[in-house]
Formats: C-alpha cells, structure tokens, sequence
C-alpha cells in the first residue's frame, strides 16, 4: 500500500478541524486502499487556522505561502538573533544574511509542509531555554521564578514543536541532560513537566481513539 501524500493528508485533517468534526479525514480525501495513517496534529491546525483545506485546494493556497513566509522571515531573525546572542553582532549579521538565501528557508514556505512552522516553533524554545540557563548561572540572585518561567515556556514551546513534528521528542532528554549536567535540577524539571503538560491531552485523546498508547502519531509511510 502507498500512502497519501502528506500535503493531501494534512489538508484533510485540517478540513475536519475547520469543519468542527475534529481530527477525521473526510470523504474528499481519495488515498485509494492506503491506510490513513494518524498524524501530529499542530500543523493541522495551523492549516485550519488559515481555513486552507477548503475547498479542497489543488495547490497550497496563497494565504499558506503568505503566512509561511512571514513565519520564514521571523526565523531568519531568530537564527541572527540567537548568532548575536552567542557571539557578537557581526556572527548575528552573517547567520541572519546566509539563513535569508539558504534554499531550502526559501523554498519550503511554498509547499503545505510542516517544516517551516516547525523551524521556528524549535527554534524559539532552544533560544528560551538558553536565556533560562543563561540567567540562572550569571544572575545568582535572580528570582527563581523567573527563570522558571522561562523553562516552562521553553517547554511549552518544545511540546508544540515536538506536536508539529515528533522528531523534537528526541531534543528533550538531550537538553535535560545538558541542564543536568549544568546543575540546573529545577529547570530541568519545568521542562519536563511543561513538554508533557503540552503533550499528555493529545496522547490521553490517542487513547481513547485508538484503544492503546501512541504518543503523538500513529503515521507510517516511507
């Protein structure tokens, strides 16, 4: 069996979102005897958002490619701004000029694929956690609240990359372990805890769908 190409299936998916009949792919969507595989749901909504699934385009419609490109745009200032950050401003000018003619920043908004909305989301929670880190080892009296909050938003941002595209899921154990391995216990533990806040309602939803435990997507494919 083949599967639906991921355009066509997330167009679907936010069809039923847009149409209030949740994540269910409906009669429009032709995959012939391929299994319809279950998909992270944040790119789907970001399509409902935008109403994009219907009609049902024959193309990505030109509210995505706008809205992509704006996303696009901001994480190129975000690369240069994370460059600025760990190495001055003449490495953030140059990481914000070559991310603005890197081909692929500039090709994907065009297409309905997840990867420039993922981009930016993941990179924003890297660049958070950062300032977290960064805070609590050069303010020592800093209040630990705030440093705090700014680990549970990286979280919450890393669980909504991680619902755009579950590959993230393998930043986490990464990062708690570099927080770790910094003596950073407690903001290791509002990552933590902020990732499966995000996390825990799709997988408990998962649950009762599918009658056994699928994190985020039950998708094959190739």
């Amino acid at each position: 069996n083949v599967q639906a190409s991921a355009p066509a299936a997330r167009d679907a998916l936010a069809r039923g979102v847009a149409s209030g009949l949740g994540f269910v792919y409906d009669d429009a969507h032709e995959s012939g005897t391929a299994q319809r595989f279950g998909r992270a749901p944040g790119y789907p909504v970001f399509l409902a958002a935008l109403d994009a699934g219907r009609p049902v385009p024959t193309a990505t419609p030109a509210r995505v490619k706008v809205a992509q490109s704006l996303v696009g745009a901001l994480t190129v200032w975000l690369l240069g701004l994370v460059a600025l950050y760990a190495a001055g401003p003449r490495a953030g000018m140059w990481a914000a000029a070559i991310a603005a003619v890197y081909p692929p920043l500039v090709v994907l908004p065009s297409y309905a694929l997840s990867e420039t909305v993922f981009s930016g989301v993941a990179l924003t929670a890297a660049f958070v956690l950062q300032l977290a880190a960064d805070r609590a080892r050069t303010e020592a009296h800093a209040p630990v609240s705030r440093t705090v909050l700014l680990a549970l938003a990286a979280g919450v941002l890393a669980g909504g990359a991680a619902l755009i595209r579950p590959a993230m899921l393998l930043y986490l154990p990464l990062a708690v372990a570099w927080l770790l391995i910094a003596r950073r216990v407690t903001l290791a533990i509002a990552l933590t805890v902020a990732v499966f806040a995000v996390i825990t309602p799709w997988t408990l939803r998962n649950l009762r769908v599918h009658e056994r435990f699928v994190l985020i997507p039950s998708e094959g494919g190739v």
